[in-house]
């Protein structure tokens, strides 16, 4: 097996996991707008994709992730800071 396919196949294994997870959420979708409520009864989830954000889940398997982990630290790391004052 050579390289690209290693990658292309391990890239469709992570999609399917992303497919198995996104169905696992559904469920578990059901079960919660079947029992969740806030005070006033309300469900707390109205829409799915409030739940699970399938495309999301979908670009991060494929490495087509928006922001990488460096970038959302360093967000983090300054709206922390501003928080604080510093």
């Amino acid at each position: 097996m050579t390289v690209p396919e290693y990658e292309l196949r391990l890239k469709a294994f992570k999609l399917r996991q992303v497919d198995t997870s996104h169905e696992l959420h559904q469920l578990a979708w059901a079960i919660a707008m079947a029992q969740a409520r806030k005070k006033n009864g309300s469900p707390v989830y109205r829409k799915f994709s409030q739940f699970f954000n399938f495309k999301k889940a979908e670009k991060a398997a494929r490495g087509e992730s928006t922001q990488t982990n460096l970038e959302k630290m360093k967000s983090f790391i300054a709206n922390f800071n501003s928080r604080r004052g510093g």
